[in-house]
This record gives structure tokens, C-alpha cells and sequence, in this order.
């Protein structure tokens, strides 16, 4: 027969001997692993019993968490993950204790602070395979800012909120910015820009971008592939453009230097007598440079 004995928070169990199922390593196994349960919860109930009343020591608060030999002794029955663990990669991808609270020293030495700062920034660039040049971007610097005005231990976005709420904010930050463009067009009106290119992959676009007081902003794309790119066409296209602009804004359009861009622009100024058209002055000048080097080339 099989009894059970209780000391100090401690259970012993005679074991039949007698049972052949379970191999004596296994039997002492079980019987670390119960002790150790019933001693932790023996230490929990003292632990306990020794918290004062909230009311006389508010700041104070119960931890009752399973010592360090529980947790190695139940080490032994539970089975690890293949692999080594995030921590062991880099202990410092956590979040340290003191998070929320610094130490003096460290509240007076704004140098160490920002170097590890940037050192945390440098870590993230680095292991999401972020190019450096990034970090020239006009809202590298905001971002930091308003991090630092957030306090230490703010919570960053998740991908979700990123792609979600955080996405249409900026879409919705974009037409107010726009609107208020659209109202320097009737003092100053605008140019219309038609840049068009094509790719490696012999798709070809053109953009169509508006100029105005100083600022440029895209209109729209169109994907002119596999299309005849007459005289007409072009000029069918920037005509249709300048009416979803407004004819009373547009006073000038550039385009390429062609010789189709340049028949489209003045089938626009014939239907239109107050527009006029100019070439791209860094087309042109291309256009310049390439025979001025064709004909060196000659030369020698």
C-alpha cells in the first residue's frame, strides 16, 4: 500500500515498489516535481499571510510568482523549442525594467542617452533591411521628435494600425493639403507638366503633374502601352486633361521635345488661344548634349 505523509509544506509518498509500470528514475521524478508543487504553494499562503493591509503600505503590491527551483524542476518535464529563443539572439530586443522609471545618473547624461538612442534606431534599420539613405527622408527627424515628446515607453503602431487608420488619416491630411493648393489656382494659375517614359520592361507611362506657385503636385498616371502614340492622340489626351483641371486655370503646358509632343501642343493651343506651350528645358538640353557627343565621337 501507498501512503502519504505532509511536513513543512512538503508531501512524501511511499510508492509501491511493486508497480512495474513506472521505472524508479521516473518514480523520483514525480516525486521532486510534487514536493516542489506543494512547497510553492506552502511559500505562496506564508508569503501571503506576511502582506500588510493595503491601507497601512499602498505602494506596495503582492508578487506571488513560482520561485526559481519550481520552475527548473518542472524544466525537466516540459519540452523546449527547437532553436535558440529571441533573447538569446539579442538579450537587448526587450524592454528593460526600468523602462518607465530612469536612473538619475542617466536623466543627467543626455549624451549616453542619445547614443543609445541611435543605436537602437541603427539596429532596427539594420535587421529590417531598411537602406540607410532612409534616413534622409523629411519625416526621419519628425518622427524622432515626436517620439521624444510622447515620454519613454510609448507604444508603437502595429502593422494593422499602419495599413489602416494610420493610412486614410494621412490620405484624408492629403486632400486638405490639396484643397488649400486649388485655391491659388484662380490667382495665380497653373502648368500643366506631361512627362512620359518607358521602362526596361517596355511599359510606357505618362504623368501628369501641376505646377503652382512654387509647388508641384501629381495629377494622374495613364498607361499609354501597346498604343499608337500619334499627334492626335497625345493631343486628344492633354486636352482631356486640361478639362478635368479647368480650362480657365491652365495657362502653359510643358512636355518632351518630340516631334508628336510637340504637334499634340499645338493642336491644344489652336483649340485653346490663351494656352501656350514650352518644351522641357532638361529634355532639350539632353537632346543637345547626346549630337554635341555624337559629334566629338566623329572627330576622333
Amino acid at each position: 500500500m501507498s501512503g502519504t505523509r505532509r511536513r513543512a509544506g512538503i508531501i512524501e509518498e511511499d510508492i509501491d515498489d511493486t508497480d512495474d509500470e513506472m521505472s524508479i528514475q521516473e518514480r523520483q521524478d514525480l516525486q521532486y516535481a510534487t514536493n516542489l508543487s506543494i512547497h510553492d504553494i506552502y511559500m505562496a499562503e506564508q508569503g501571503y499571510r506576511q502582506v500588510p493591509h493595503p491601507r497601512m503600505e499602498p505602494t506596495r503590491t503582492r508578487n506571488l510568482s513560482r520561485t526559481q527551483s519550481v520552475k527548473e524542476g518542472f524544466g525537466k518535464f516540459t519540452r523546449r523549442e527547437k532553436g535558440p529563443s529571441r533573447e538569446e539572439i539579442d538579450p537587448s530586443i526587450y524592454r528593460q525594467q526600468d523602462v518607465y522609471q530612469q536612473k538619475l545618473k542617466n536623466m543627467w547624461n543626455p549624451k549616453k542617452l542619445a547614443k543609445s538612442a541611435k543605436h537602437a534606431i541603427g539596429k532596427f534599420f539594420i535587421y529590417q533591411n531598411i537602406a540607410p539613405n532612409k534616413a534622409q527622408g523629411p519625416y526621419y527627424q519628425c518622427m524622432i521628435d515626436e517620439i521624444a515628446r510622447a515620454g519613454v515607453g510609448v507604444e508603437g503602431p502595429t502593422p494593422y494600425k499602419i495599413g489602416g487608420s494610420i493610412l486614410e488619416d494621412e490620405i484624408e491630411e492629403l486632400k486638405e493639403y490639396i484643397d488649400e493648393f486649388k485655391k491659388k489656382w484662380e490667382v495665380y494659375g497653373v502648368i500643366l507638366m506631361c512627362d512620359g517614359w518607358t521602362s526596361i520592361t517596355h511599359l510606357s507611362i505618362t504623368n501628369f503633374l501641376i505646377y503652382c506657385d512654387g509647388k508641384t503636385v501629381f495629377h494622374k498616371s495613364v498607361n499609354i502601352t501597346g498604343i499608337d502614340k500619334d499627334a492626335n492622340y497625345l493631343f486628344q489626351l492633354m486636352d482631356e486633361v486640361v478639362q478635368e483641371i479647368g480650362e480657365k486655370y491652365v495657362v502653359q503646358i510643358i512636355t518632351d521635345n518630340q516631334s508628336s509632343y510637340k504637334r499634340a501642343a499645338e493642336l491644344l493651343m489652336d483649340r485653346r488661344p490663351h494656352l501656350y506651350w514650352t518644351s522641357c528645358a532638361a529634355h532639350s538640353l539632353d537632346l543637345v548634349l547626346h549630337d554635341l557627343n555624337s559629334k566629338v565621337f566623329h572627330l576622333f
